[in-house]
């Protein structure tokens, strides 16, 4: 019966029901790095943001670089999102398998407010600024065992803020276990020493906030995957051993691939809603056009995100299978 086709979903409504249900904390914010935190690639975006146990597509650099090691073609891959209130967040990313030794890859992450006025005492305006982040992301993943994966990623950020600018650096690492052809099992640890110095007198410092996000990818049934994520934030300056400090999230997410190249997605972040789409073009390469529709965490509307994925297969018969 064509109903049964769509009985996968059955666990993903299933489980976001009892989610709702589980207490956590609401998404903290105005943290210097807030802005990376709902991640980067559509792929993810559709599926609730749920992607620790995702592999093979270059967009894994910002959320477990191990998901790099199972990557087994070069790829480029961009991402633009239409937000409200003059915003703009966009990346870009390029991997590059190097055989059996892992793969390589570079990111660039921008947040930025634009058209921001500045006013004096009297709220008459003076001036127009804007707030933009920027973060360079060098990341590393390979294989140690044909089931455990271990990725590292070195990030560079700058924020300029009117007048002034701040710059940083930190670490992510991340681990990928395989115990079978159905499941995949993903740890990653952000903002490891990520702090950034401001240009000011005093020299501010600020913390970044740590997150670690334990994932879970299952393949039901061949062209199906599910996804589920928790995440753990722990703001700037808070003991990791007072639970009161810690923020949760659950991410959880599901795609289907309907044949003729046609891939859709959903999933909820923290309880909103997600969508997505791709349709995939295979020649000698692979052209994915990629599209996902969220909630702003803050309440600002809907964010509509588009993307592009190329993918160029150079490497020879022994290269790393591929588990996209």
């Amino acid at each position: 019966m064509r109903f049964l086709s769509y009985f996968w979903l059955l666990p993903v409504i299933l489980l976001g029901n009892i989610l709702f249900i589980i207490p956590i904390y609401a998404q903290p914010g105005g943290y210097d790095g807030s802005s990376l935190r709902e991640g980067t690639g559509v792929r993810a975006q559709g599926m609730g943001g749920a992607f620790v146990g995702l592999t093979g597509e270059v967009s894994v650099i910002y959320c477990n670089p191990a998901g790099l090691a199972r990557i087994d073609a070069s790829q480029f891959g961009v991402m633009w999102s239409v937000l409200t209130l003059d915003r703009n967040f966009n990346y870009s990313a390029l991997a590059i398998p190097l055989s059996k030794y892992g793969t390589f890859a570079v990111s660039w992450v921008q947040y930025r407010v634009g058209n921001i006025e500045a006013r004096d005492k009297t709220g008459a305006l003076f001036d127009r600024f804007s707030n933009t982040e920027n973060t360079l992301f060098l990341s590393y993943g390979v294989r140690v065992q044909d089931y455990l994966s271990v990725g590292l990623t070195s990030k560079i950020y700058i924020h300029n803020l009117y007048h002034n600018t701040a710059k940083g650096k930190g670490f992510d690492i991340g681990l990928q276990v395989k115990p079978s052809d159905i499941m995949n099992i993903g740890l990653s640890i952000q903002n490891i020493f990520n702090s950034v110095t401001w240009d000011t007198e005093t020299e501010r410092e600020e913390w970044f906030g740590q997150i670690v996000r334990l994932g879970l990818r299952l393949i039901p049934k061949k062209n199906i995957n599910l996804y589920i994520d928790f995440e753990i934030y722990n703001p700037p300056g808070y003991d990791w051993k007072n639970p009161d400090n810690l923020y949760g999230q659950w991410h959880i997410g599901a795609e289907r691939l309907l044949g003729n190249g046609l891939m859709i997605r959903g999933g909820l972040n923290d309880g909103r809603l997600t969508l997505g789409a791709s349709y995939i073009l295979k020649t000698k390469s692979t052209y994915e056009f990629q599209y996902a529709f969220s909630q702003d965490p803050f309440g600002f509307g809907s964010i509509h995100t588009f993307g592009f994925l190329f993918s160029y297969k150079n490497l020879k018969k022994n290269s790393q299978p591929s588990e996209k």
